[in-house]
């Protein structure tokens, strides 16, 4: 389900094709596939093949993130450091950076260095 979405998407940039791989992604998300939760966030999110709904995007990010998918750690923190779907926390947006970049998350770790530097949600360090 998740590969077929991904690969619609990767396909000329038609709403048939979003809307056939947002109900892919929705389909992976219910039984409970950690990569299907992430994608179909990600369309809720940018509202990608139907609306947009920031609050449902941001639980389905969590249940991914439960699951240690490191994607959507990063995309949880990205929520939680702009306020997408939930009250903004640049504290709980670094630690989900911390997560997701022990993880291996190349994003993650980007945020995480750009969020040392600028002391976002932690103290700034100079050296980051």
């Amino acid at each position: 389900l998740v590969n077929l979405g991904l690969f619609l998407l990767s396909q000329r940039a038609t709403e048939r094709n979003a809307a056939r791989a947002r109900s892919l992604f929705e389909r992976a998300a219910s039984a409970g596939l950690p990569e299907g939760q992430n994608n179909f966030a990600f369309c809720l999110q940018l509202g990608r093949g139907g609306g947009r709904d920031d609050e449902r995007a941001f639980r389905l990010f969590q249940d991914a993130a439960r699951a240690n998918y490191a994607p959507a750690q990063h995309n949880l923190g990205q929520c939680l450091e702009l306020g997408l779907g939930t009250p903004k926390n640049e504290k709980a947006a670094f630690s989900m950076y911390q997560t997701a970049a022990g993880n291996r998350h190349t994003g993650a770790m980007l945020s995480l260095g750009l969020a040392l530097e600028h002391g976002m949600g932690c103290e700034k360090d100079e050296a980051a």
